[in-house]
């Protein structure tokens, strides 16, 4: 049987990778300015403060940006990284974010969803794959080749 149940909190990186705050920090205790190296360029960082994204994860604040966009990213927003690239927020989850199994649209965290085994949808996409009846909870149906079907 189908649950409908809420995303609440849902954060759209969880499912498939490490979501981090940026933290603006000076170097480490005992660190020297330069000993840490920037991932987005290679090069020593010299600066008294440093974007860490996560423990080994260390940029200048200029060369943080996004993979797919290149908006520059700063400490104030949320950083997303997959396969060794850093993400903002939008292009993270219409890259990478769960979809739709009908209309293949994404989720905002206030949506409704039905569930059906690995597939989640929006309430409205929720229906049989003949009549097109919108299936509701306690509403029993079968999932078939990746198809709704009602009883």
């Amino acid at each position: 049987m189908p649950a409908l149940d809420s995303w609440g909190d849902w954060d759209p990186g969880d499912p498939c990778s490490g979501t981090w705050k940026m933290v603006l920090q000076r170097q480490r205790n005992g660190e020297k300015p330069g000993t840490a190296m920037c991932v987005g360029c290679g090069s020593q960082i010299h600066d008294q403060f440093i974007l860490r994204v996560s423990p080994d994860l260390e940029w200048h604040a200029a060369c943080l940006k996004c993979a797919e966009c290149s908006q520059y990213l700063d400490e104030t927003c949320t950083c997303f990284v997959r396969d060794g690239k850093t993400y903002c927020k939008r292009d993270y989850v219409r890259l990478f974010g769960i979809k739709c199994a009908q209309c293949q649209v994404g989720f905002s965290s206030s949506d409704l969803v039905m569930r059906a085994r690995d597939s989640v949808y929006h309430i409205e996409c929720f229906r049989c794959s003949v009549c097109s009846r919108q299936l509701l909870p306690g509403d029993e149906f079968s999932l078939r080749e990746h198809e709704l079907l009602c009883r």
